[in-house]
């Protein structure tokens, strides 16, 4: 038996507590004007129906070690103004939604708890809609001072406002697969970091610090920018941006079509290209290897190490300096 069930519209607040189910059926509307439900411990939320915050959240997460929520094809759990889904956790969220999770700053939010390990993390499988209506804001965010390990697969939408970022953890590893929409920078921090794309990201791919893998078989519109860690960057879509591999030892591996620049700035770097780079490629510090196998349509530049530039392919520059190693 469910610890509290809603069956038709109800406007109040609900709590669900360690090993505790709660259920909102298809057809029922749950709704308070502050948080509508309180979670923690290893709690289980089922949503068919709709959760509305007014003013508050649609559910608030106290410190918990495994809560897991399934929002169905016609379930909804938003807030009009503030949080879907946000509290501090010490565990694993465990989300899965068909449905529509939509707040108005962050859609989930999770923060770290005044106590305890400063490690938590989510779970997260999308076939439905995640999005947030302001702009400037964040539709998934991990808190900077909370340790997450964050694993999301979305083959629906998670949708960002203007110039705002769809996925956002800045300490602690993230994994995305995504083979649906995401309409957002997806910016990672400190961790290792794996990214793998065969739909559409409609923003700027921040990979940070760490050992991290972007592996692209889709549509990235914006900029790829790595970190100070030893990136691998696999391209057989298409890139509408610079690739930008900052620090470490890098390895780009292009077969389809990159839009923009390829930059790499300190550490031994090697780029593959059997496919399309229609700008130029500037090799930083550090002994570099190009091999052109494909096209490139301006010039390649490197400092002042020893850089080797195998070329098979075309390099279309019409600068004097189309090929300058420094």
């Amino acid at each position: 038996m469910p610890n509290f069930e809603v069956t038709g519209h109800v406007n109040g607040q609900r709590t669900i507590n360690a090993n505790e189910f709660g259920i909102v059926h298809a057809g029922a509307t749950l709704t308070n004007f502050n948080d509508v439900v309180t979670a923690s411990g290893s709690s289980f939320l089922s949503v068919l129906g709709s959760i509305v915050g007014v003013q508050g959240g649609g559910v608030r997460l106290q410190e918990y070690s495994s809560a897991q929520f399934v929002v169905g094809q016609s379930g909804t759990i938003q807030s009009m103004v503030s949080t879907a889904i946000f509290g501090t956790v010490t565990g694993t969220l465990s989300v899965q939604n068909a449905g529509f999770i939509t707040g108005n700053f962050f859609a989930i939010d999770l923060l770290r708890p005044a106590s305890g390990t400063g490690t938590g993390g989510l779970t997260l499988n999308n076939s439905g809609v995640i999005s947030m209506g302001g702009s400037g804001g964040t539709t998934i965010r991990t808190a900077s001072d909370l340790v997450a390990t964050v694993r999301i697969a979305n083959t629906g939408e998670i949708l960002a406002g203007p110039f705002a970022t769809a996925i956002s953890v800045a300490n602690g590893s993230l994994t995305v697969t995504n083979a649906g929409l995401i309409a957002g920078a997806v910016a990672s921090g400190t961790g290792n970091d794996t990214i793998r794309n065969s739909g559409d990201i409609l923003g700027n791919v921040v990979l940070g610090g760490g050992s991290n893998e972007l592996r692209n078989e889709g549509a990235i519109t914006r900029a790829v920018i790595g970190g100070s860690g030893a990136d691998t960057i696999w391209n057989s879509g298409i890139i509408s941006g610079t690739v930008n591999m900052d620090g470490g030892t890098n390895l780009l591996t292009n077969s389809g079509t990159i839009d923009g620049n390829v930059l790499a700035i300190e550490g031994a770097d090697t780029v593959q290209n059997n496919g399309e780079i229609n700008g130029f490629i500037s090799l930083g510090g550090g002994i570099n290897v190009v091999y052109n196998g494909g096209t490139i349509t301006g010039s390649v530049t490197g400092a002042s190490d020893a850089d080797v530039v195998v070329n098979t392919g075309s390099i279309l520059s019409t600068s004097a300096n189309a090929m300058n190693l420094g």
